[in-house]
Order: C-alpha cells, then sequence, then structure tokens
C-alpha cells in the first residue's frame, strides 16, 4: 500500500507540473462534449428541438463543412502561433534568467488552460467534420453543434489575446521571482510547526543499521505518516541521513535503523518506498528549490552578458525576507507516535548551510560591485536585528566577515571603500564589541 501510495504520488507531481497536463483534460472533455452532441442527435430530444428551433447557423451539410473545415484551420493556425510564443518564453527565460524557472512557466495553469481550449476546439470541429460524411441531411441539433463551434472559437480569440497579455507578462523578470518567492514563502509557512518535544530521549545513531537507496534522482519527498506506522509497528526508530533536496544515487546511504533489516525483505521494501526520488526539482515540493532559483536569477544578472544589477538586488531583498522566515520557521526535527515514543529522526538542512549555498554564489559574482556588498552587508545586518535570540548570530557575522574580506580585496576605490565601511559603522553598533567588524583600510 505504501509503495503503491509513492507511486500515485510520484506521477501526481509530474503530471501537475507538466505543460500537457490540463491540455490533456480540456482536451477530453471536448471529445466527450462532441460524442454527446452526435449521440444525442439519434435520439428523439433532435425531433423536439427541431420542432421548437427550425433552423440555426447552418442550414445544410455543405455549409456545416465549409463552416467547420475554415475554424478548424484558422485555430490550427492560432494554436500553431502560441505554442511558437511559449517556445520563445522559454528560450528566453533559460538563457536571461534561469534553466531552472522552466518548469514554473510551463506549468501556469493559465497558460495550459489556454492551449488546452485551442486544441480541443480543434477536436471538437474535426470530429464534427468526421460525423457529416458524405450525408446531405443536416439536423437541427447538428446545427446547434456547429453553433458551438463557432462559440468556441470566438472564445480561442478571446483567450488568444488574454494569452499574449500573460505570456508577456510572465516573461518579465520581476513577475518571475514574485511568482517563485509567493510559492517559497508559502511553503515556509506549511513546513513551520507549533509542535514540541523534548530532545533528552533522542539516542546516538552512529552505530545503527545503514539503509541504503535502491533509486537516484532528488529527494523530493518523504510519506512521514506511513514511515512512523511502519516504524511503530516494528517497534524501531528512524534516522534519515540526507534532507529534501539531496541529489542521492543507488545504493547511497539514506537512513539509519536501530534494527537491522537485511533479513525483512518486506519491511525493507515498504521503508524504501516512503522516500519519493525523481530527477527533476519541483518549487512546490521543496521550499529550498525557491532560495536556489532567486539566488541563480541574481547571479545571472551579474553576468556581463544580462549586466542587470538592479535584478541582483532586487533578488537580495526577495532573499533577505526568506531568510527571515526561514529563521522563525519551527520544523519539528523528530517525529513521535501516538505513544509518545520516538520514530522519526529528519535530516533537516540548518540555516548556515542554507545562507551559504544561496548568498554565497551572490558574493563571489558580486563581489566587484559596491552596491551589491552594500546590500549583501545590509541584508545580514537586518537578520542580525531579527535574530533576538541570538541563534543565528554566530554564522551572520562569519558571512559578514567573508563579504567584508572578498570587498577589502577587489574594491579598490576609496569612495567604494568609504561607503562599505559606514555600512560597517552601523552593523557594529548592533553588535558586540568582541565581535566588531573590521573597516576596509
Amino acid at each position: 500500500m505504501t509503495k503503491l501510495y509513492t507511486i500515485v504520488l510520484s506521477a501526481y507531481i509530474r503530471a501537475t507540473n507538466s505543460i500537457a497536463f490540463l491540455p490533456t483534460i480540456i482536451t477530453l472533455s471536448f471529445f466527450f462534449f462532441s460524442l454527446a452532441i452526435l449521440f444525442l442527435d439519434k435520439l428523439e430530444f433532435s425531433a423536439l428541438i427541431k420542432q421548437a428551433i427550425p433552423s440555426i447557423i447552418a442550414h445544410n451539410t455543405d455549409s456545416a463543412r465549409s463552416i467547420l473545415g475554415t475554424l478548424t484551420s484558422g485555430i490550427i493556425s492560432l494554436t500553431v502561433f502560441s505554442f511558437s510564443m511559449v517556445m520563445i518564453v522559454i528560450n528566453q527565460a533559460s538563457s536571461s534568467f534561469s534553466p531552472r524557472v522552466i518548469p514554473g512557466l510551463l506549468s501556469k495553469k493559465s497558460h495550459q488552460l489556454v492551449l488546452g481550449f485551442y486544441i480541443g476546439t480543434i477536436v471538437y470541429t474535426m470530429v464534427l467534420l468526421g460525423s457529416l460524411g458524405n450525408s446531405h441531411d443536416h439536423s437541427t441539433l447538428l446545427g446547434i453543434a456547429v453553433l458551438f463551434s463557432i462559440l468556441f472559437a470566438i472564445m480561442c480569440l478571446v483567450l488568444f489575446i488574454y494569452f499574449i497579455h500573460s505570456i508577456s507578462k510572465a516573461i518579465q523578470v520581476d513577475n518571475i521571482t514574485k511568482n517563485i518567492f509567493s510559492v517559497t514563502l508559502r511553503q515556509l509557512e506549511r513546513n513551520s510547526s507549533t509542535d514540541s518535544h523534548p530532545a533528552h530521549s533522542i539516542p546516538d545513531t552512529s552505530k545503527w543499521f545503514i539503509l541504503a537507496g535502491v533509486s537516484e534522482g532528488y529527494l523530493q519527498n518523504i510519506n512521514y505518516s506511513s514511515l512512523v506506522k511502519l516504524a511503530q509497528d516494528d517497534d524501531m526508530v528512524i534516522d534519515i541521513l540526507s534532507p529534501k533536496g539531496t541529489f542521492l544515487l543507488k545504493n547511497f546511504p539514506l537512513c539509519r535503523t536501530n534494527k537491522d533489516l537485511s533479513g525483512n525483505a518486506v519491511i525493507k521494501k515498504a521503508l524504501l518506498g516512503c522516500f519519493i526520488t525523481y530527477p527533476g526539482e519541483y518549487l512546490e515540493e521543496n521550499y529550498t528549490y525557491g532560495f536556489k532559483q532567486i539566488s541563480e536569477i541574481a547571479v545571472k544578472a551579474l553576468s556581463p552578458g544580462i549586466n542587470d544589477p538592479g535584478t541582483a538586488l532586487h533578488a537580495i531583498d526577495l532573499l533577505n525576507i526568506l531568510y527571515l522566515a526561514q529563521m522563525e520557521m519551527r520544523e519539528n526535527r523528530y517525529l513521535f507516535d501516538g505513544h509518545g515514543q520516538l520514530r522519526i529522526i529528519k535530516s533537516l538542512l540548518s540555516f548556515d548551510e542554507l545562507l551559504y549555498r544561496h548568498l554565497s554564489p551572490i558574493r563571489i559574482y558580486g563581489k566587484a560591485d559596491a552596491i551589491v556588498v552594500i546590500r549583501l552587508l545590509e541584508c545580514l545586518n537586518k537578520l542580525l536585528y531579527a535574530d533576538i535570540h541570538g541563534e543565528h548570530t554566530a554564522c551572520l557575522i562569519t558571512h559578514l566577515k567573508i563579504i567584508i574580506d572578498d570587498a577589502r580585496k577587489t574594491i579598490t576605490n576609496d569612495f567604494d571603500r568609504e561607503k562599505i565601511n559606514r555600512t560597517i559603522e552601523e552593523i557594529n553598533r548592533s553588535i558586540n564589541d568582541s565581535e566588531s567588524l573590521y573597516y576596509l583600510s
């Protein structure tokens, strides 16, 4: 049952993040609707409509075939043009921002809705065309079906105007970063928990039995509820070694257990089935991908080919908010069963590691830009102010020193160095004298 759940969840995530998800559903809906129209045409219901409405739109088979043929060819051209625009947007987003933002553009539901309506209308009109055949008979109900095809075509034109507007907005970097930021913030809030458990009973897991993975890919999700149940049923504790988002290989250590499972293939298979891995990185599954994407957009903006420091500064500001949310997030590392017994020890990405992974690339690529350096220092200073309990002060000061050290080596202009020194002075006012930062000499 656990393995089936994992397979279904993995397939669901792949499907919903595919550009073909909604178009497939909409196209099938149009197809069955066209079959329903043709089926009703064979019933007495058709005669009742013919008495109530003598004639609608198409008076004979030839005119209906002409209308449907014209609409089909026109909407096919519209669809080809729209798909071409999507490909252009994807290419521009990949070259200007980051290849990792492409899944977000492809999975945007409004774009899928438009493309699905186009294809569905084409399928609908083609089914009607095929039903006409060589017959010269033309019922009133089939005339209504042709009327529907005209209405669908008009709707396609309206959606095309919306599509042009939406796709032009989707490629704007502010909208891309805003969307990534919003999704990441929601993920942080969803992962935050108010529950707490004492850590005095946490055992030493260094000598436990290692269980290796059987598949490669990014660890996208973990079915914790099934893991807790498995651990409870077999009276064991599971220590997960890799945080979500880690790239795993076959036979790579995945977790530790306090019981040897080498002789119990059933439990071992069920346990491994709770770990969902696949090659892609989907923002909706892990908030760390949001940090990564915004950081990569900032780095790309600082490259000589793009040369857009304003975007980099905006990305730093968004990262600042996300880091603040991550500082305030309380994610439980330990999961207990209904009897209060420890069952799962999670592997969580530390704040220090998150800071290093996604702020350091910006520091490295922007260390020669005084404005970027000052914004990075201000970002960390704001986090210092927010760190009321001092849990992250040490790592924040470490990163501040690294940024200042890079600036000392790369920035030679006296005016720029003085500006940076003023920022350092403001930071020193908020920290202890023993931790004071050195100025650029």
